[in-house]
């Protein structure tokens, strides 16, 4: 459908409306309810999207996608407890999916439970060792330990070999450098990141930052009037733009 289309192209906005048609159309249809709950997600809805991933549920109960959306659209809207248990039941279902432990990994840090979190994604990752997704989202949560970045950079540098595209992992890995005094090597895998993702604003603005620490204000003036282009009144960009003016 065309609602389909626009989901699929990232531009669940314009989804919302041919989705929502699609849904009264065919009430009895689960992939429709949950294309129009991922669309709601991206768009800030979540709990409507609770409600469309809990009907997809209940019109094909084994439906492991509805499962894992439902999950999510609970952590946006700050149920994270539900969203535990939801994972834990896709778990429950299918002890080898590995996406689940990846919610479940994400929705333990939100409940402060590193450690649990740390032990979901690296079940995850010994379930799908392919999965650039389950190694972002292991070194994601290992870099928030001081004592163990290393371990977070090598899960990091896996999602990278699996997915020489994934932005987020080189703005992590750039993030560990920085934290380690590294600025060149920050500014060096930031940069590599926004080449990947132009779009990002706020991957504009963290390397503005950057660069203004290494004295290189021409170029960090670029990166927040990119990030203005994208996100106009960018908080953080336009409290730098200003103070580097005055």
């Amino acid at each position: 459908s065309l609602g389909n289309a626009y989901v699929l192209h990232h531009r669940p906005q314009e989804a919302l409306p041919h989705l929502r048609e699609a849904v009264k159309q065919r009430p009895d249809l689960a992939r429709t309810h949950l294309s129009l709950a991922a669309a709601l997600i991206e768009t800030g809805q979540p709990d409507q999207a609770v409600t469309h991933a809990q009907q997809a549920l209940e019109i094909t109960p084994n439906y492991r996608g509805a499962r894992l959306a439902l999950g999510r659209a609970l952590m946006e809207a700050g149920r994270v407890d539900d969203a535990v248990t939801v994972y834990r039941e896709a778990i429950d279902r299918q002890p080898g999916y590995a996406d689940a432990y990846i919610g479940l990994g994400n929705a333990l840090v939100r409940q402060d439970k590193r450690d649990e979190a740390v032990q979901a994604m690296q079940r995850a990752v010994s379930l799908d060792p392919y999965s650039a997704a389950a190694y972002y989202n292991l070194g994601s949560i290992l870099m928030q330990q001081r004592d163990r970045l290393d371990d977070a950079l090598a899960a990091l540098h896996e999602a990278i070999r699996l997915n020489p595209q994934h932005a987020r992992a080189y703005a992590h890995i750039a993030i560990i450098h920085n934290e380690r005094g590294q600025l060149a090597e920050a500014i060096q895998t930031l940069t590599i990141a926004v080449n990947l993702a132009p779009e990002d604003a706020d991957l504009h603005y963290n390397l503005a930052v950057l660069l203004i620490r290494a004295g290189q204000t021409g170029q960090a003036k670029r990166h927040l009037d990119a990030a203005l282009a994208i996100m106009p009144g960018h908080p953080g960009a336009t409290e730098v733009l200003r103070w580097l003016q005055a």
